[in-house]
C-alpha cells in the first residue's frame, strides 16, 4: 500500500501557499469530517504517526523510471520504462497516475491506476481510469485517524547543505562502507538542484568485495522533491527522473474520485487479540 501523507488544517496551510515556500507540515493535526469525508470512514483509534506532507509548493510533472538489467559480463539484457503523472497542491495533497496502459504487452483499453491522497482529510483514494464497465466505476478509500502526528522524513536535512561522509556498518559477516561526496549545485528542469554521489561497498570476512552500488541524487529545495536519481549495481541500473514540471496550482477536482464513481471504504484490519492475563 502506498504511504499516506498528512497535513495541517486548511487555515494553517494558507500562509504557506502565499509566499513562504515549500515546508513539511510537522506536528499534530486533526481532520474534520464532512459530507465528502464522513466520520464513519475513520478508525476509532487515534495517535497515528506518519510522514509530513509538503505545503506551499504546488506542481504537476511526469516521473519516469528506467530499469536496465545486466548479465554477469555487464552487457544489457533488457530495458523497461515506466511513467507516472504526478500532481501536488499548495496544501500538500498529492495525486499519482500510474500509466499501466504504456507498459509492454498492455492490452488495449487497460486502465491506469490513480491514487489521490487528501492530506488535509487524512484519506487516500484509489481508482482506475478509464472505466469501461459500470462495475469498474469504484474508488476505494482508506483513512487514517482523525488525530495524528507527522514527522519530516524528507531528504531535506541531508540535502540542503550536504557534507562529505563515510559510514561503516557491520551486517553479519559483511562490512558495508558508504562514502558520500557532495556534487554542488546545478540547474535541472529550470530549477536549482543539490547533488550527492554515494558509493556503497560490501566486503566479506575474507576481505573480498561482494557488491558495489553507486548512487547519484539531485534534490530540488524549491520543489522539495528528488529531481533525478540513479542507482547502479552489478546486476542493474535504475534511473528516476522528473520532467515536464509546471509549478502551478492543479485543479482541485484531481484529488477526489470522479462523479459517477462509487466510494467503498477499505476493510479495516482488526487489532491483534490480547492474550488473557494469568
Amino acid at each position: 500500500m502506498k504511504t499516506i501523507l498528512f497535513t495541517a488544517t486548511l487555515f494553517a496551510t494558507l500562509p504557506l501557499a502565499f509566499g513562504q515556500g515549500p515546508r513539511p507540515l510537522v506536528g499534530r493535526d486533526t481532520a474534520v469530517p464532512s459530507p465528502r469525508f464522513p466520520a464513519d470512514w475513520y478508525p476509532k483509534l487515534n495517535g497515528t504517526t506518519t510522514s509530513a506532507p509538503i505545503a506551499g509548493a504546488p506542481y504537476s510533472a511526469t516521473w519516469t523510471m528506467t530499469t536496465t538489467v545486466f548479465d554477469s559480463q555487464g552487457k544489457t539484457l533488457g530495458v523497461s520504462v515506466f511513467r507516472t503523472l504526478k500532481w501536488r497542491d499548495s496544501a500538500g495533497r498529492i495525486r499519482d497516475e500510474e500509466l499501466f496502459s504504456e507498459m509492454p504487452n498492455a492490452v488495449s483499453g487497460m486502465p491506469n491506476e490513480i491514487t489521490a491522497v487528501d492530506t488535509v482529510q487524512h484519506c487516500q483514494f484509489t481508482w482506475y481510469e478509464p472505466a469501461v464497465r459500470e462495475q469498474d466505476r469504484e474508488a476505494v478509500v482508506n483513512c487514517l485517524s482523525l488525530e495524528l502526528s507527522r514527522t519530516d522524513d524528507s531528504p531535506a536535512s541531508k540535502m540542503t547543505d550536504p557534507k562529505p561522509e563515510t559510514v561503516h556498518e557491520q551486517l553479519g559477516n559483511i562490512t558495508r562502507t558508504t562514502i558520500t561526496t557532495p556534487l554542488g549545485k546545478r540547474m535541472m528542469q529550470g530549477l536549482e538542484a543539490v547533488g550527492i554521489h554515494a558509493v556503497t561497498t560490501d566486503v566479506d570476512a575474507e576481505g573480498k568485495t561482494q557488491d558495489t552500488t553507486e548512487m547519484e541524487m539531485w534534490w530540488s529545495p524549491a520543489l522539495y522533491e528528488i529531481l533525478s536519481m540513479t542507482v547502479k549495481s552489478r546486476a542493474s541500473q535504475v534511473s528516476m527522473e522528473f520532467s515536464d514540471i509546471k509549478m502551478e496550482e492543479p485543479d482541485a477536482g484531481l484529488f477526489y474520485p470522479p462523479a459517477g464513481y462509487r466510494i467503498r471504504k477499505e476493510a479495516e484490519v482488526p487489532p491483534l487479540p490480547v492474550p488473557p492475563q494469568p
